[in-house]
């Protein structure tokens, strides 16, 4: 039954590697893709929530501080929106969804071309309460939670860039 298991285990292993699958954050290439997003300067992002969102992207890809020298310049604009749902009879809502749109480009600093852009979505849903603090309270931290998650995914976004674009 040994066998089995091996033989399994080897033929993921060959079908994984036709497939040109590469780890991301692999030994050889960490390093080189650290030292990239090291590189990024991030643009002041407008609001409270986008000086949140900038944080968590400083912390992502500047863990050791600004860079003395950035080779590339991150422009993130940020777009908030809310939804009711969950409506009662007497037309008060109980429930709401926050969605965060994050338009990005990261703009070479040599001579400002666009090297890549996208846009980063997150929605993220809370309770209204009948405690206004409480309701209040709620909405950050669903702001928080959003603000992680497209921080995140700038940043693998921007780390596959810089991966597929390493030879």
């Amino acid at each position: 039954m040994w066998w089995f298991r091996a033989a399994a285990i080897f033929s993921i292993a060959i079908v994984m590697a036709g497939c040109g699958f590469q780890s991301l954050y692999g030994e050889s290439s960490t390093q080189d893709v650290d030292g990239d997003l090291a590189a990024i300067k991030i643009t002041l992002i407008a609001d409270r929530i986008g000086q949140q969102l900038h944080n968590t992207l400083q912390d992502g890809l500047n863990p050791r501080g600004k860079p003395a020298r950035p080779l590339y310049t991150l422009q993130v604009k940020l777009i908030e929106s809310i939804e009711e749902l969950a409506i009662r009879q007497d037309e008060t809502a109980t429930r709401s969804n926050l969605s965060l749109r994050a338009d990005f480009e990261l703009l070479a600093t040599s001579d400002s071309a666009v090297l890549v852009s996208g846009i980063s979505l997150s929605t993220t849903s809370y309770n209204i309460l009948s405690s206004e603090f409480a309701t209040l309270s709620a909405l950050a931290d669903a702001r928080r939670r959003g603000v992680r998650v497209l921080g995140n995914d700038i940043k693998t976004r921007l780390s596959l860039y810089f991966k597929s674009h390493r030879g």
